[in-house]
């Protein structure tokens, strides 16, 4: 791996962990966005709730950015292919899902991921099939953690097929980041609809 690549990884993580949700919000109330949720998540749906609207949809558009610009620099000034460009768009997922800043405790790492695969459309349009798989499956999987396992999973699958490499590497990094950031809470729903079916059968 050349040295360039390695500016540009290294460039997209530091990208990708500076928390927009956590810092923001703190700038302007001296609040915590990690104790606005159960889930103490330092990301821009808890900034929402402290903060309102408007600052929670600056954060979450920050969340996109930090990500897209760094790997759409990687991809179209740095000449990255292959492995290099799909760690380089990594980086930055995993830099928001754990921030040396936080102690490695950061976001889910939804938007960033949408922000990675944008900054990868000189080179694949790969975001509007994830964004396709998830409105398709939002009326069926109602568990916010489970709708993001799954889509990706499909997501992985998918892509496969698509002749620029550099996609499928991206989807399963993607399955392993944001999958592991929402693995307990999928876990919990699974376990909510095991319970409820058994309590129907019951009643029957």
């Amino acid at each position: 791996m050349t040295g360039r690549a390695v500016l540009f990884i290294l460039l997209g993580y530091l990208s990708g962990g500076v928390m927009y949700s956590y810092y923001i919000p703190r700038l302007l109330t001296d609040g915590d966005v990690r104790e606005q949720g159960a889930d103490h998540n330092p990301g821009a749906a808890n900034a929402f709730r402290l903060c309102g609207p408007t600052v929670g949809v600056l954060c979450a558009l920050l969340d996109v950015l930090k990500a897209t610009l760094p790997v759409y620099a990687a991809a179209t000034y740095g000449g990255l292919t292959g492995m290099p460009l799909a760690l380089a768009a990594l980086a930055p997922v995993l830099g928001h899902a754990y921030p040396v800043t936080l102690r490695f405790r950061g976001g889910k790492a939804i938007a960033s991921a949408f922000g990675a695969l944008l900054g990868l459309w000189p080179v694949t349009h790969a975001v509007l099939l994830l964004a396709a798989i998830v409105l398709i499956l939002l009326p069926l999987v109602h568990d916010h953690a489970l709708l993001m396992l799954t889509s990706l999973g499909v997501f992985a699958v998918l892509t496969l097929n698509m002749a620029v490499h550099e996609a499928h590497l991206v989807a399963i990094g993607l399955l392993a980041i944001v999958g592991g950031r929402h693995l307990r809470e999928a876990r919990g729903a699974l376990e909510d609809i095991r319970a409820r079916r058994e309590e129907r059968r019951r009643a029957a």
